[in-house]
């Protein structure tokens, strides 16, 4: 089931698509590009025989419709017209511009054209542009545009055709492509691109996206499309179920809210419209003095935190109470924001990790382990740099035996590739540890028990392709 239809797809970003292309579009805009070669390179084969073939004489033809061709000449015929609203007329010589006919001042297009049977006429005695009779034919407004160019020289090359759409005035398909899919763009609302420079990961911004179009399948969206029983909030059950109301109005939502809020903004923050009150809370990158987090890295993570708490509620019975969807919003902005910032002045990892083993395990932690020799400690300290969050404590074997002998089953094979590289640092890293994983989902924890090598061959089988 689509959220979102294609048209609003295939708008640009900062019209609030995603950008993707319109295949017919695309289509022509490849179409227009052999046009635009066989009106411009002479000197290949396949346009010397089409032209040939089908009798093209001029430089640029009115028309190239015939009874009787090919799919391919068919299909040219079919978008001549968006062809020749694209191309333009260099001046050489002045040798082949017809002015009454011919698009010469790209900047001005057809519609100032003078009736004059040559360029040469608009020349003074030197060979330069005459002012006064420019001024004759055109409007104030139009001659520096004219004079912008260069005048004709007789001992240049002969004019020759360019592509109006493209600074460079050279023919590319992006530029057509946009020629022909823009008039249905909307370029309205300016603040679709705000969305995309947020620090969040892609799926987040995804996520705001589509929440900014109003277009989260909750139970009154579900409705809406007959695949609901009913269109009420499955926490309070007395409210419809919609995108503002999920994010924002359900009390379940509003608490965890006023972890954050102090009471005197409380009243501002739920009176905003929707799509007033996403802009607002994103464009505020004001740092949260408690957590020192910019407060929209925050906002989008304690919605991504609301949603995906709600799902599990009403998918997989999976209740959440408001203090953990804020706990979990405060550690992933926190994620967020240190995957975020350049790598040589990112501050140290601040997750909890005590660090009571052997010397060599010490390799990990030190700060230029993304450098060190050994190519498993590399590994492990550039997947450390990245925003996902570990926390490792030190536990003895002999108070542990039950988890230990739970690690010696770990099936050693499943190490691959890196079996070797962990002969190299398995000698130091005897001691056992307790390793916590947490999911970005947030849904549950998984704990196993493992020797820190076994422990590192577990993660590099699991993160690295």
């Amino acid at each position: 089931m689509s959220l979102i239809n294609w048209e609003a797809l295939c708008q640009p970003i900062a019209c609030g698509g995603l950008g993707l292309r319109r295949v017919h579009d695309f289509n022509v805009a490849f179409i227009l590009k052999i046009g635009f070669s066989l009106l411009t390179d002479f000197d290949a084969l396949w346009v010397r025989l089409l032209r040939e073939k089908y009798r093209v004489t001029t430089s640029c033809p009115e028309s190239i419709t015939r009874v009787s061709c090919t799919s391919l000449w068919r299909a040219l015929s079919s978008y001549w017209s968006e062809l020749c609203a694209g191309i333009a007329w260099s001046i050489g010589n002045g040798s082949i511009i017809r002015p009454l006919d011919d698009v010469w001042v790209p900047s001005l297009g057809p519609d100032s054209f003078f009736p004059e049977p040559s360029l040469s006429d608009l020349l003074d005695s030197e060979g330069n542009w005459d002012r006064g009779k420019l001024a004759e034919y055109f409007t104030i407004d139009a001659l520096p545009h004219i004079l912008s160019i260069k005048s004709p020289d007789p001992t240049d090359i002969d004019d020759f055709i360019i592509w109006r759409w493209n600074p460079k005035h050279v023919f590319k398909t992006k530029s057509a492509y946009f020629r022909l899919a823009s008039s249905s763009w909307d370029f309205t609302n300016p603040c679709w691109a705000d969305i995309w420079k947020t620090r969040v990961p892609q799926r987040l911004r995804l996520f705001l996206w589509i929440a900014f179009r109003d277009r989260l399948m909750t139970n009154l969206e579900r409705c809406r499309r007959s695949v609901g029983h009913h269109p009420y909030c499955t926490t309070c059950d007395t409210h419809d179920e919609s995108t503002l109301h999920i994010l924002r109005d359900c009390k379940f939502a509003r608490e965890v809210w006023l972890y954050f809020l102090p009471g005197v903004y409380s009243p501002i923050f739920f009176t905003e419209s929707l799509q007033a009150w996403l802009l607002s809370n994103i464009h505020c990158h004001a740092l949260a003095s408690e957590y020192s987090i910019p407060w929209s890295t925050i906002f989008i993570s304690i919605l991504w935190q609301l949603w995906k708490a709600r799902n599990e509620h009403v998918f997989n019975s999976i209740p959440q109470s408001p203090i953990d969807v804020w706990h979990k919003g405060i550690f992933w902005a926190r994620c967020y924001m240190e995957s975020f910032l350049p790598p040589l002045i990112r501050p140290p990892d601040s997750r909890s990790l005590q660090w009571l083993g052997p010397e060599p395990v010490k390799l990990i932690k030190a700060d230029n382990a993304y450098m060190s020799p050994i190519s498993l400690v590399r590994a492990i300290a550039t997947l450390r740099r990245k925003a996902w969050g570990t926390e490792i404590t030190w536990i003895p074997r002999t108070s542990n035996l039950p988890a230990d002998m739970l690690a010696k089953s770990v099936d050693p094979k499943k190490a691959g590739a890196f079996e070797d590289l962990a002969v190299e640092v398995h000698r130091g890293l005897e001691p056992r540890c307790m390793i916590g994983s947490f999911s970005d989902a947030g849904i549950g924890r998984e704990v196993k028990t493992a020797s820190l090598c076994e422990f590192l061959e577990l993660i590099l089988e699991h993160h690295l392709p």
